[in-house]
């Protein structure tokens, strides 16, 4: 559901710090609502650096289908969605995705996995790399190749020498012989370094060619490797006046020999190339790079019942899912994120690491669902401004109808219900001023939708003369595949002018802001409604409005729009309110004198917070301290009916218990 949750305090946070991959997969929308046309990747940077995405970085599923990105700058602390199908994720998730992958991967509702690949080239080794001409070796008349002197130091101009056999070892296509030595040990070769090793170089090049022909060219590779080495995908490149890119293919054996020519039939004996390829080595110099693409695992996720991949320890993360309550479809699989810096947490490449995991009931254990906005929300605001406190159902009205008479330009109120009359009869003169109202609802309370809500929306409407104000319903339809991105819009607040917030517990409605005279007593429901003007939390909860109102499953009321249209016409509204069953006791509105201290916490985002909110707030409670709960119901477990409060504890009792395990006074009225 979705709600606000106040708390007059401020704990600091504490700071972690720690390290791990740059790029991490944070959510996977694996059961769409329409097949797989809205399902979705999203990966963060974790890092304080930008990081240059392209066709060396992939996203694999389960079956090995792959997706490249496109050239594409990841900066600090983004966050990108890579989706099926662009408009149908749009429609489930409210915004359009960065990229799409249209159809090249595929995620199983029953299980897969989804891996985050960079086909990342690490330089091996090279030859010439600081350019200029050669440093060794030569052209006609005497056809000499440039030989490298130690085969496990580094390529500097002094480590290369003009090849020097003292017998020829190998000949040319037209059989004269060959000042060089392809395939056997260098002429110039000295004792190998100890202090350096080099695994596969750049042995000796042939950049003059041979006395038959100039462009009989070739490059030898030396293994320094006590095994041998599977040179698919490696490559070479040779960067002159236009740059050429030779993908190797074939092993080189142990302390062995690799033999690259430029045209074939180079050798006529004594020598024989493992490949040929086109390339050309221009006689006043080159630099030559030897790369191995080595494709790193950088993330990886395994769900349902999928498979172990590289890259993830332990058993597949699975749905948090609660019969006939919380179903696995539509879930998107979200990683954790840390209270103090609102990042992904420590990648230990495990279900734990996933808010969606069934384990610690503090922080995970949370279905989340297209159209959530827990990254955007997930740390809560913090502001100081003055604040008024009444009680209901003692003031709640006259202090919630002064405070909506006093607005001049906007109304932005979302509740559960409305069918306050006088509220609503209020609204409408607002909305004849000119002022812009907006109503925003659930479009299915508990006994569905009452024809004195659907009157009141129908008095805003009429009354309006901006074309802006009415009455918006949040609601599924299976017709057209929406669905309700929440059990149900439990908020009660309103933001005034976008300078004031109002929050209730109660909703407008006539047992929680009953309008009759106080001074014989009244009737109705016990609650609180608070005012402030702390700027910090009222750009929040106009925020949270705009994304719950800017959303496919919100549908505006119309006279004619069942069954968000107008009521029968033969309806009269309920006018009468309260009663004298309760004798008022909390007549008078609280108000501070000084600016006080807000922390605004929203559900389903952050109001589970173990760091700095309600639960840390009752873990501070021990011997001498007394803590007063008080509210509707409690439930003894939170889960299926099939649980317990051992296996699904409920967290509020169980923070009140042990409370009261440390000493503390924890009185529960019945």
């Amino acid at each position: 559901m979705s709600a606000l949750l106040l708390i007059l305090n401020v704990v600091a946070p504490l700071q972690t710090t720690y390290a791990q991959a740059p790029v991490l997969i944070s959510a996977l929308a694996y059961y769409g609502y329409e097949g797989n046309a809205d399902e979705g990747v999203q990966i963060v940077n974790v890092s304080d650096a930008p990081i240059a995405l392209g066709p060396d970085w992939q996203l694999l599923d389960a079956n090995n289908r792959s997706w490249r990105f496109p050239l594409y700058t990841l900066s600090p602390g983004e966050r990108l969605w890579i989706a099926n199908n662009a408009a149908a994720f749009e429609r489930q998730f409210g915004f359009s995705p960065t990229l799409s992958y249209e159809g090249a991967l595929l995620f199983a509702n029953t299980g897969g996995s989804v891996r985050l690949v960079r086909h990342a080239p690490i330089l091996v080794d090279t030859a010439n790399d600081d350019g200029g001409g050669w440093p060794a070796g030569s052209g006609s008349p005497t056809y000499r190749s440039m030989e490298r002197r130690d085969s496990s130091a580094p390529d500097t101009d002094a480590n290369w020498s003009s090849a020097d056999p003292p017998a020829p070892i190998a000949f040319d296509g037209g059989g004269n012989p060959i000042m060089g030595t392809p395939g056997a040990r260098n002429s110039v070769a000295i004792t190998p370094s100890v202090h350096v090793t080099l695994s596969v170089v750049i042995n000796e090049v042939a950049w003059g060619g041979t006395r038959y022909n100039a462009n009989h060219e070739w490059i030898e590779l030396f293994n320094n490797l006590e095994t041998p080495v599977n040179l698919n995908e490696w490559q070479l490149e040779i960067i002159a006046t236009s740059p050429t890119t030779i993908t190797l293919s074939g092993t080189i054996p142990a302390r062995g020999y690799f033999l690259l020519q430029r045209s074939a039939n180079t050798f006529s004996s004594g020598a024989q190339a493992n490949q040929t390829a086109s390339f050309s080595l221009p006689n006043t110099g080159a630099r030559l790079r030897l790369i191995n693409p080595q494709r790193e695992v950088v993330d990886t996720l395994v769900y349902g019942n999928g498979t172990p991949q590289a890259g993830w320890e332990g058993p597949p993360l699975q749905p948090y899912t609660v019969t006939h309550t919380i179903p696995a479809e539509g879930q998107v699989l979200m990683r954790r994120l840390d209270e103090a810096t609102g990042f992904p947490v420590p990648d230990t490449n495990r279900a734990e690491d996933w808010f969606n995991h069934f384990g610690d009931p503090l922080v995970t254990r949370r279905p989340i669902y297209p159209g959530w906005r827990m990254e955007s929300f997930f740390q809560p605001v913090s502001g100081t401004g003055h604040v008024q406190i009444a009680i209901a159902p003692d003031a709640s009205f006259e202090f919630v109808h002064r405070a909506l008479s006093e607005t001049t330009h906007s109304i932005d109120l979302e509740s559960f219900t409305f069918d306050q009359p006088a509220l609503g009869e209020l609204l409408a003169q607002k909305a004849a001023q000119g002022v812009v109202v907006r109503v925003l609802l659930d479009g299915a309370p508990v006994g569905g939708l009452p024809d004195q809500t659907r009157w009141i929306c129908q008095q805003i409407t009429r009354a309006d003369i901006t074309g802006r104000s009415g009455c918006w319903f949040m609601r599924s339809d299976a017709n057209q595949n929406i669905r309700a991105r929440y059990a149900f819009l439990h908020a009660k607040f309103a933001i005034l002018d976008q300078q004031r917030l109002l929050i209730s517990t109660e909703n407008f409605s006539l047992r929680g802001m009953p309008h009759d005279d106080k001074l014989d007593g009244t009737a109705g429901q016990r609650g609180v409604v608070l005012l402030t003007d702390a700027a910090p939390l009222v750009a929040r909860a106009n925020a949270i409005f705009e994304a719950d109102f800017n959303h496919r499953d919100i549908t505006r009321w119309c006279e004619t729009c069942a069954p968000f249209g107008a009521p029968p016409p033969t309806f009269e509204p309920i006018t009468v309110s309260g009663g004298t069953s309760y004798t008022v006791r909390f007549g008078a509105v609280f108000s501070t004198t000084q600016p006080a201290t807000l922390t605004l916490y929203t559900s389903p985002e952050s109001h589970l917070r173990a760091r700095d909110g309600l639960f840390a707030l009752l873990a501070l409670a021990g011997e001498g301290d007394e803590i007063l709960a008080h509210q509707l119901s409690e439930h003894p477990f939170w889960g299926a009916l099939s649980s317990d409060p051992v296996s699904a504890p409920n967290l509020r009792l169980f923070a009140l218990s042990q409370a009261a395990a440390r000493g503390a006074r924890v009185p529960l009225p019945d």
